[in-house]
């Protein structure tokens, strides 16, 4: 029986030696298979690793500029409202010191010294006041007439 291909090697296990030798190879190449798997699956987790690590980077940059945008634009506007507020404040104290300056002009204002004044100069020159009167005249019928010309 030497052209047989099976071998005894327990008292019931018979097996061929092709099937040994094939069986030797599968091992092989799947212990290759594992470590080649397990090796991309390194690479592929240090990828993965890395990628995310960059990912965060772009992430927190992005949050960081979009940070510094609103806080730029917050302090301008903040900036824009004092501003504002200030110039308002300007003019309120303006106008008030015109109000005043009225209410003094009011208070001072003497009605007879205005009167004896606006009399010796209508007596020194009476004919200016009487064209100036005529003048005045005249604009006042003018625009009486027109408002009832227009009705």
């Amino acid at each position: 029986m030497s052209n047989t291909k099976f071998q005894i090697k327990d008292s019931n296990d018979l097996q061929s030696s092709d099937a040994i030798i094939n069986r030797a190879a599968v091992e092989n190449k799947a212990a290759n298979f594992k470590f080649k798997l397990a090796d991309n699956l390194s690479s592929a987790a240090s990828t993965v690793h890395d990628k995310s690590d960059t990912a965060k980077t772009v992430a927190d940059s992005g949050i960081d500029r979009a940070k510094d945008v609103m806080e730029s634009g917050i302090g301008k506007a903040n900036e824009f409202a004092h501003t504002a507020v200030a110039k308002a404040n300007d003019l309120g104290h303006k106008t008030a010191a015109v109000i005043e300056n009225t209410s003094g002009y009011v208070k001072d204002f003497d009605i007879s010294e205005v009167r004896n004044e606006l009399r010796s100069k209508v007596a020194a020159r009476p004919e200016i006041s009487l064209t100036a009167a005529g003048f005045f005249g005249i604009a006042i019928g003018l625009l009486i007439g027109s408002r009832f010309r227009n009705r």
